[in-house]
């Protein structure tokens, strides 16, 4: 078992694929949908909060754990299907999109500072069995 965080961008394929790799391992794992990356970057990006010495020691707390696994998966996608999927779904896409490249450069920051490991997963072009594939590898070199 392990803790994994699925974190990127809107529309990189977080709940899909949360939900494709809970049912590929018979949900043996602990899958969460945006956690402390998110606060991070969404804190960066709208400047209403600064909890980031709060989230540095959540996550110190949460990688000091021997007995399970917290790893991050960042999914990642090319931008113009990012934004592709943003217009098809939304009615005013614009904001989304200004929001959309700072987001990219907030998890840029993120993986930087990150005290838990972060696996990425590009899901450009991707089908969702394969990219399940890819995540299940990742995760298996962080268990014992």
């Amino acid at each position: 078992m392990a803790f994994i965080f699925f974190e990127g961008v809107d529309k990189t394929g977080k709940s899909t694929l949360l939900k494709a790799v809970d049912q590929a391992t018979n949900y043996q794992h602990f899958c969460i949908d945006r956690c402390l990356g998110s606060a991070f970057v969404y804190d960066l990006i709208t400047q209403r909060r600064n909890r980031f010495k709060e989230l540095l020691k959540i996550e110190k707390e949460l990688a000091s754990i021997k007995s399970t696994p917290v790893i991050t998966i960042l999914l990642q996608c090319d931008r113009n299907i990012l934004i592709e999927r943003i217009k098809k779904e939304d009615e005013s896409p614009n904001e989304r999109i200004l929001l959309l490249d700072k987001a990219i450069k907030a998890y840029q920051k993120y993986q930087q500072v990150s005290l838990i490991p972060i696996e990425v997963v590009d899901t450009t072009n991707k089908s969702i069995q394969d990219t399940v594939d890819e995540i299940i590898v990742k995760i298996q070199k962080y268990e014992k």
